[in-house]
């Protein structure tokens, strides 16, 4: 049964931030549109990781790994948000082909580390 609700808790996450990402395309057309689709989609994705990691195992108290992951989430988002860039970070994705779909995969990620 505990794991219908975790797994209950994933789905309702993505159905309801689908939902939510749906009706802001729909209903608010301003400039900021984007911006705040891209940082609802980061925060929704991030959520699914962390409901994901819902383990029955004592959690490790370490802070290392969560600031890492926040950071790392934050960096993303706003390269992805085209507020900040590192060459070198353009260079590394361009050459191992990593585009939307695998960052929103380390969004995933960071997630599920932040709730270990």
């Amino acid at each position: 049964m505990e794991d219908t609700k975790r797994l209950g808790l994933a789905f309702l996450v993505i159905l309801i931030s689908a939902l939510i990402v749906k009706l802001i395309n729909k209903f608010f057309v301003f400039s900021f549109t984007p911006t705040l689709l891209t940082f609802l989609i980061v925060i929704s994705l991030f959520l699914f990781g962390m409901i994901l990691n819902k383990s029955r195992k004592r959690r490790n108290p370490a802070v290392f790994k969560k600031v890492i992951s926040i950071l790392l989430v934050v960096l993303l988002m706003l390269m992805q948000m085209g507020y900040f860039t590192l060459p070198f970070m353009k260079n590394t994705f361009d050459f191992f082909g990593v585009d939307a779909f695998y960052i929103n995969m380390i969004y995933i990620f960071c997630g599920f580390m932040f709730a270990d």
